[in-house]
């Protein structure tokens, strides 16, 4: 992957206030000339990322398995990550969807190691992260 890396994230009227805090969390943390944070609408908007981001709860699992056979037919080089409530309380499940990597609990400090270690060439090849200490999202400004 070239820098910055181009993380996606997948933005629905369901998890709108959770890409907020995450993308918020990606600018607060990560200068632009190494990891670049968007929000797309749609999967066609992704196809050009690195990493395409979703958060979801469990009743969009089925939906989520839909869209991601989707993606991986039409851009299979993207990486895929799972955050939100399905990913929390079913980790090993979100993972079984096809996705990369899971991130569950408070994506914060999880989620900005992991996108570093993309960046660096060093991130774990698959799987269910870690997850790190919990920051309060409120010292980060939506806006």
């Amino acid at each position: 992957m070239t820098l910055p890396l181009d993380v996606a994230l997948l933005l629905t009227q369901e998890n709108r206030t959770s890409v907020a805090a995450v993308l918020a969390v990606v600018e607060a943390s990560l200068p632009p000339s190494r990891v670049r944070g968007r929000a797309v609408t749609r999967f066609e908007d992704a196809f050009d990322a690195d990493v395409l981001g979703f958060s979801f709860c469990s009743g969009q699992r089925e939906a989520v398995r839909a869209a991601l056979a989707g993606l991986r037919t039409a851009a299979p080089r993207v990486k895929t990550l799972a955050g939100g409530p399905h990913a929390t309380a079913a980790s090993v499940d979100a993972l079984a969807l096809g996705f990369d990597w899971v991130c569950p609990g408070e994506a914060g400090p999880t989620l900005i190691e992991h996108l570093e270690a993309l960046a660096g060439g060093t991130a774990v090849a698959s799987g269910v992260l870690a997850p790190g200490r919990a920051e309060p999202l409120d010292r980060y400004p939506p806006w």
